[in-house]
């Protein structure tokens, strides 16, 4: 694994995280599987965890249909650990923080 990918994959794991104490993944199941990612890895899924864990929770950072509601960029034009505060918070970092400096 090279630099980029061991950061895409810890940035992923914090995101899991953030999710989870977040709240926002409300599916029961889903919950638990990722609860087991974050202490287990991706590899102790059987294949039907990972399906559950693909519909719930991946797809959500790989829809080209989730967008910025300031500027429309679509979720996939960010890096991974940028599309937790677009899920979170509606808005791209680069149009949250212009809009907070409009305040």
């Amino acid at each position: 694994m090279n630099g980029t990918e061991g950061q895409e994959k810890r940035a992923l794991q914090e995101l899991r995280k953030e999710l989870l104490e977040g709240g926002y993944i409300a599916h029961e199941t889903a919950s638990g599987i990722t609860r087991q990612i974050i202490g287990q890895g991706l590899g102790s899924l059987t294949d039907n965890q990972r399906d559950v864990y693909r519909w719930y929770i991946e797809l959500l950072f790989e829809n080209d249909e989730v967008l910025c509601r300031r500027c429309q960029s679509p979720i996939t034009d960010l890096p991974m650990n940028e599309r937790y505060m677009l899920i979170r918070t509606g808005y791209c970092p680069l149009c949250d923080y212009r809009m907070g400096k409009n305040d």
